[in-house]
Order: structure tokens, then sequence, then C-alpha cells
């Protein structure tokens, strides 16, 4: 099935750069049903390069549970991960969006809904990693439901991943197509998904 017929929303992702920062798609993690109010951050993709720190970056996220805000963070990061390591980074609220109002079936009627936003990011989240000769930046983005006490952050993706969630959503005509197929960020060496994005500026 061609994931560019198949649905509206649901595009189909090739690794292109260049053409891949006009893309997103649809799909989710309803099939489970403790992941029933979280889903998937789809835009940036994982390293995606931006021109400056003061850039608009697009944040595309997919949910199942349109009755929740989605709740957007960034934070300092580096080339292996977020800054500080080892969990002393400090997360900084872009804001919160309600999903939209209106579904996007699968063909097992299936709905998912999405929720965007478009900013610059504070300079407070950008991090110069000084492993590289040239200015080179990183941030973190994270998205979820629910309160602080019990977020349910969102799954994220590179290049590879999206292409995995998008062949597989259209390969079976279903939003959850995709789980279990290993195309979610995880940790190096686990199967646990990172629970955030890292985008990346070089100057």
């Amino acid at each position: 099935m061609n994931m560019e017929t198949f649905h509206p929303i649901a595009r189909c992702l090739k690794k292109n750069a260049a053409r891949i920062k006009t893309l997103t798609i649809a799909a989710g993690m309803a099939g489970a049903t403790a992941m029933l109010s979280g889903c998937l951050i789809t835009s940036p993709f994982w390293v995606q390069t931006f021109d400056s720190t003061s850039a608009l970056i697009p944040i595309q996220t997919w949910v199942t549970s349109s009755t929740q805000p989605v709740k957007f963070e960034c934070s300092q990061a580096y080339h292996a991960g977020t800054y500080p390591p080892y969990g002393g980074e400090t997360w900084v609220s872009l804001g919160s969006v309600m999903p939209s109002t209106m579904p996007n079936y699968d063909t097992n009627g299936l709905a998912m809904y999405g929720a965007s936003l478009k900013r610059s990011l504070p300079a407070s989240c950008w991090h110069q990693d000084g492993a590289y000769d040239t200015p080179t930046y990183f941030a973190a983005i994270r998205a979820y439901q629910g309160n602080s006490e019990s977020p349910n952050y969102f799954d994220s993706f590179d290049l590879a991943g999206l292409e995995c969630l998008g062949h597989n959503v259209g390969l079976l005509g279903s939003w959850t197509g995709w789980i279990g197929k290993g195309c979610e960020k995880t940790y190096s060496g686990s199967s646990t998904p990172v629970p955030y994005v890292k985008i990346k500026v070089e100057l």
C-alpha cells in the first residue's frame, strides 16, 4: 500500500533530509491499554539539523486522547544525550496545546489526533558542545500528556525510525502496525524508548 495515498496525513517518509523537514506522519501506540493517553513525536527527528539556535522548530505529535493537553519542554543536550549528563538537566516549558478535535482514522476505525507547536527554543535550552571543532549546539525536546508527577512521555524517532514507522503503518493500514518493529529511538543496547528528541545546530 502506498503511504502517500493511504491517508492524507500519513505520508511516505524517505531518507531524504531536504524533504523530510516538510513531512510528518500519523501513527500511534493505541494497541496497548496502558498507553492510551500518550503517543509519538514525529517532528523534529533525532539529530535533525537547523540553521541557527533562533530557528523556528516544528514540533508534531500524535495522540490517542484528545481530552488532555500535550505539554512541550526543552532542555540542554550534547552529543551523548541531555546535558549535564546523568539526570542533571533542567527542562523548560514551551507551552501546551490541546490536540485537534478532528480525528484521523485508520482502516480499523482507530482515531488519532494531532497536536503541534512551532517556535524557537529559549537560549537556556541550547548547549555548545566542546567536542566539535566548529560551533555546534544541541537541545532536547520532549512531549507528554498527564501531570508532572506521572507524565506519559512520547516516543521519538530518527530518520530510519520514521521510515520504519511510515512503512509499517501503511503496510497494515493501521496506526498500530509499527508496534514491535523496533522503529522508535531506544537507549543503546536497550529496548527502552528514549523519552525525548535531540536536535542540532552547526554554525
